[in-house]
């Protein structure tokens, strides 16, 4: 296939292959940053080649679109530090609940033992992300429980650090988090590469750059060239770090490149965009002029999962771009309410992100209750009561979650013509399944997504009320940019 590269393209390429320095593209949504990787890919001829990506999908698609070649590899970071393990200790069990296991050992020194427990093995999660997890302190602990608002109980400080160091002893087993942390912590044998390709940059955590660093150990001369986008940095909350690909600029000395044209968005899209970041994204020479769309429902002082927009849907005309449009939101309660009204109209409709709802349904279950007002009359205790708590606390982040979490479930509550509460888990289920009709989905898992047209819900919540803190509102601009750019011709905002 005959491409035609854009000068920006070309200068990567030149660099890659004339200057022989690491690179690190910064790469603006429809940019083209796949094919990008792909002739990088395909011109890395000296050397093994790996490229490291963040799951499956992505290696399933880079395997179609690149040339296969002896001794190059196309992984996730979690199978690569899963293979140095299985190299070091070829009879390892991978066990998904490993430190539930050892939080076991401790569970009778636990008050309040289910949100307790919870929060504890929440929080050697986050502490196995800390490449010297072996050499933690205390501070190292508080820190975490700070930056991740984990609610605190009494000698929790003490139990994380036993959990953590006889999970690290525990060479029989490992999971998911001790398949990147134990090549680091033990300093295993890293496998031979020349070359090493990263896609989605501005998502990794400090364990995974150390573990860049153990493949560079290997080999002094190892060549690095990493790619992502500084403002799709939305993931902080979940490990990565808020600025992930500055950190890996430091400690790689890398000579950074820009990637700013879309192919995806329209010109109006691409000036809404740049109201947020002026000079990281231009629209294509042969863009089309596109669409912004206002809705004024007047509905700004209601609630946002208590906002009606059943007027406005027939006039949305969604019987003509139901396979092209993509709805989307900063929290999913709006999200379930609105998909009951487009129900309600018999436009078909799913809400993507299947643990959503499974997490849902384990907490339903969670109650024992048959009945659906004895579930709300348990609900109303059990997530009100935490989030006094949180609040006494300044848990601003747990607040969100839980009263996301409470809105949901209350709108599936009261819209089940039902007594019973099995009933509205298989509605959950239902609701939550990919198929036919126009999906639904948080920022968050909208992610590599995009449509002809989106639609933004609830505008008003970016950035969220609640953000307060520098990295926060950091993530929060750039929840607004992902949002905005899944659009590729018109964007409507409600």
């Amino acid at each position: 296939m005959n491409i035609q590269w854009s000068d920006e393209q070309l200068d990567i390429f030149s660099v890659y292959e004339d200057i022989q320095e690491n690179i690190q593209v910064n790469a603006s949504p429809g940019s083209g940053k796949t094919t990008i990787q792909c002739e990088i890919w395909n011109r890395s001829l000296l050397g093994n080649t790996l490229y490291l990506a963040f799951n499956k999908a992505i290696v399933e698609e880079m395997c179609l679109k690149t040339i296969p070649r002896h001794g190059s590899k196309i992984s996730t970071f979690n199978s690569l530090g899963h293979s140095i393990c299985m190299n070091t200790w070829p009879n390892i069990k991978f066990n998904v609940h490993k430190i539930a296991k050892h939080v076991r050992s401790i569970e009778h020194l636990i008050p309040e033992r289910n949100q307790c427990r919870y929060e504890l093995i929440k929080l050697v999660k986050y502490l196995k992300n800390i490449p010297h997890a072996l050499h933690i302190d205390e501070g190292d602990v508080e820190d975490v429980t700070e930056f991740y608002d984990i609610d605190v109980y009494p000698d929790m400080v003490d139990h994380a650090l036993h959990v953590l160091k006889e999970n690290i002893h525990d060479t029989k087993e490992i999971d998911y988090s001790d398949q990147l942390l134990f090549p680091v912590v033990y300093n295993l044998a890293a496998p031979m590469y020349g070359t090493v390709l990263i896609d989605e940059a501005q998502d990794v955590n400090a364990v995974q750059i150390e573990l860049i660093k153990l493949l560079q150990a290997r080999n002094p001369s190892l060549r690095l060239c990493s790619v992502g986008d500084n403002h799709q940095a939305i993931y902080a909350f979940r490990g990565a770090l808020h600025d992930s690909m500055d950190q890996l600029g430091r400690e790689f000395d890398v000579y950074e490149m820009p990637l700013t044209i879309t192919r995806r968005c329209d010109r109006k899209i691409v000036d809404y965009a740049q109201v947020l970041y002026p000079h990281d994204i231009t629209a294509s020479p042969t863009a089309q002029e596109g669409c912004i769309t206002t809705i004024d429902h007047t509905q700004w002082h209601i609630k946002p999962f208590m906002r009606n927009y059943i007027d406005l849907i027939p006039d949305l005309h969604f019987d003509q771009n139901i396979n092209n449009t993509l709805i989307v939101c900063r929290t999913t309660a709006p999200l379930v309410s609105f998909a009951y009204q487009l129900l309600r109209c018999n436009i078909p409709c799913y809400i993507r992100g299947r643990d959503i709802g499974e997490n849902l349904i384990k907490y339903i279950q969670k109650s024992q209750c048959m009945y659906v007002n004895d579930f709300l009359h348990y609900m109303d205790e059990d997530i009100n009561g935490e989030i006094e708590r949180c609040k006494v606390l300044h848990k601003i982040d747990r607040i969100q979650i839980l009263q996301d979490k409470y809105d949901m479930l209350e709108i599936f509550c009261n819209s089940i013509n039902s007594i019973y509460i099995q009933d509205v888990c298989m509605y959950i289920q239902g609701l939550f399944k990919e198929g036919k009709g126009i999906q639904l989905s948080t920022v968050h898992k909208s992610k590599g997504l995009e449509a002809d047209r989106v639609m933004i819900l609830c505008k008003d919540l970016m950035p969220h009320p609640l953000a307060s803190k520098e990295w926060e509102l950091i993530q929060e601009r750039n929840i607004e940019y992902v949002a905005i750019t899944r659009a590729r011709h018109e964007l409507v905002l409600m």
